[in-house]
């Protein structure tokens, strides 16, 4: 099951996002597992991100593993105005940012981790080659 929650109103198409992580999951054999995500402000964000993490800044993504057990797996948070500001910069649209973000996001929950260049350059790589299997597809 996918969890979706909007909460700053931006205009997202929602089934979309849903249809990218049902076949995120079922592309990683977790079809049953359960995942939230919510939109959030990036005044939320930076709280969250200081709350939980010590660093008061702002970020595109966290994500929270659920360590117990069962299906649920995790939640990720995006904040979709810095998406929109990173899209201008990488010369992506809004959806392209979105989804290269999201499934980041939801590479983590795996286990994935970006703290080392090398280990961002493979979640780098993964995320690319899910995304272009999924443009495929659709």
């Amino acid at each position: 099951m996918i969890e979706i929650n909007n909460l700053n109103r931006e205009d997202i198409d929602l089934k979309e996002v849903e249809t990218l992580v049902q076949s995120f999951l079922d592309n990683y054999d977790l079809p049953e597992k359960t995942v939230s995500i919510a939109f959030i402000s990036k005044e939320e964000m930076r709280k969250v991100n200081r709350d939980y993490r010590g660093k008061d800044v702002n970020t595109d993504v966290l994500s929270f593993v659920e360590d117990r057990g069962g299906d649920y797996i995790g939640e990720v948070l995006i904040n979709y105005d810095r998406i929109k500001e990173q899209a201008k910069s990488f010369d992506n649209t809004d959806k392209e940012e979105l989804y290269f973000i999201l499934v980041h996001g939801l590479l983590h929950l795996l286990g994935y981790k970006d703290e080392k260049d090398e280990d961002k350059e493979e979640m780098i790589k993964l995320g690319n080659h899910f995304l272009e299997k999924y443009y495929n597809q659709i």
